[in-house]
């Protein structure tokens, strides 16, 4: 019984009719496709029309020899893992040595065995098959970590907008994964807050999806301005801004400044779409605090 899952396309080269013949006989009885060529032009031609799954190649043919057969097909990125089983006449270790040297992956010497050509013809076949898998395997592993590493990109983006990359800087934390409940650190800085003036009315006058989105469209204007000035927003709560300026008081003050800045603008904004301006009261501090994890393990 032929196992299907051993056979392959195999291109036979060879300048001798009865050896074609001989071998094309034996290599289909076994279950194989087999073409033929009579010299190394025709091999070329065939190959780049329909790319065999092995090649068994004669050493001494007219024009272009076996060895330079071989060494176009390893050269050619599209052929190159194609295995080369050379044969010949002549069994002498030189000529073995050059057809290994080459890119051949195995010799056999005429006359030829038809148990042993069977059996290395399969062997061959065998492992360009394993060869063909193993390459799938490794570039669907590549792509998995290449998507897989995307995620973790994206997954760090998401936690740097939770947990500043500051704060875990300051906590001597290279990721968000190393962070224990109670880890502090003791550090002179300035805290800012930053808050809505008369937001409880304001947002009484408007129900919760407008106070969403008005929350958004100011937070999303004066944020930007903290890290403008090098410092970093700790936290929001509702209408106001906590920050962190770790470097300098004036930081903080230029950020302050620029808040009321981007504040005008944003007023002129909402006027112009018929909505009342909104103040804003910004209180600064410097002095020692504990930056640091409170809460509960989970």
């Amino acid at each position: 019984m032929i196992d299907a899952s051993f056979t392959g396309n195999i291109l036979v080269v060879d300048d001798s009719l009865p050896v074609l013949d001989a071998l094309s006989a034996i290599l289909k009885r076994a279950g194989h496709t087999v073409q033929t060529a009579a010299n190394g032009q025709e091999a070329f031609e065939t190959i780049r029309q329909s790319p065999p799954d092995l090649v068994i190649l004669d050493i001494f043919m007219p024009g272009i020899d076996g060895y330079e057969v071989c060494r176009q097909i390893k050269s050619n990125e599209e052929t190159t893992t194609i295995p080369v089983v050379f044969i010949s006449g002549v069994g002498d270790v030189d000529h073995k040595i050059q057809a290994f040297e080459c890119g051949g992956v195995d010799y056999l010497t005429k006359p030829l065995q038809v148990q042993e050509v069977v059996a290395r013809v399969k062997t061959h076949l065998t492992l360009r098959r394993y060869e063909i898998e193993l390459v799938q395997s490794n570039q669907d592993l590549e792509s998995r970590i290449e998507e897989r590493t995307r995620e973790l990109s994206q997954l760090i983006e998401a936690y740097e907008r939770f947990v500043p990359r500051q704060f875990l800087r300051f906590l001597q934390k290279e990721k968000i994964t190393e962070v224990q409940l109670a880890d502090q650190v003791e550090y002179r800085m300035t805290v800012m807050f930053a808050d809505i003036r008369d937001f409880t009315p304001l947002s009484e006058r408007m129900d919760p999806q407008e106070n969403f989105n008005f929350l958004n469209s100011y937070l999303s204007r004066i944020s930007p301005v903290i890290s403008r000035h090098n410092g970093f927003i700790d936290k929001y709560i509702g209408d106001e801004i906590m920050a962190l300026f770790p470097e300098s008081p004036d930081n903080a003050l230029d950020a302050a400044l620029d808040i009321q800045r981007e504040l005008s603008v944003y007023n002129q904004h909402r006027a112009s779409v018929g909505y009342s301006s909104v103040d804003v009261g910004i209180s600064l501090h410097t002095g020692t605090l504990m930056l640091g994890i409170i809460g509960g393990e989970e």
